[in-house]
């Protein structure tokens, strides 16, 4: 295993994933992640020594948890500890808008300005992957097929329609 460096990867040899997706539409993803993909991951990199961590604040959270106001430093938070390895999933919901963002936070986060009708998942993505592009080698982008929503009950669809 490559020697990277960077806070997403501890001395001892931990390394943390971020995981971005809008909330409602990919719950379905997220449980394949939780259930078959990381758990094969955690043990082949148990097998090199290495702890993996993924950081999902959605798996498992409610739609009201999710919209808390401090979800958003709260994700850029954790985006930089878990730098440089960040996983997107998209679909077609654009997802939430936080709105008023904390002043400390955007004092902080100076891009925040230009973004201020933006979605938590893209602000998600331009701060763990797209403002910087030193850290797209190390971040993955999953795209679901647009043809998807044709295989949803329709009782379901407005999940996962924009």
């Amino acid at each position: 295993m490559p020697d990277f460096q960077g806070p997403g990867i501890t001395r001892m040899r931990t390394v943390r994933v971020f995981v971005s997706s809008t909330f409602r539409d990919m719950n379905e993803e997220r449980r394949v992640l939780a259930d078959k993909v990381f758990p094969e991951l955690y043990r082949r990199c148990q097998e090199r020594g290495v702890d993996l961590v993924a950081v999902d604040l959605f798996q498992g959270a409610t739609e009201e948890q999710v919209r808390q106001p401090d979800m958003l430093g709260l994700s850029l938070a954790e985006i930089e500890y878990c730098r440089p390895f960040f996983v997107a999933m998209l679909g077609q919901r654009y997802g939430w808008v936080p709105g008023i963002v904390d002043p400390e936070l955007v004092a902080a986060h100076l891009w925040l300005v230009e973004h201020a009708e933006t979605s938590l998942q893209e602000l998600q993505v331009l701060h763990g992957a797209l403002n910087d592009p030193t850290l797209g080698r190390h971040s993955q982008f999953y795209f679901r097929d647009p043809a998807y929503i044709t295989s949803i009950t329709e009782d379901r669809r407005s999940d996962f329609e924009p």
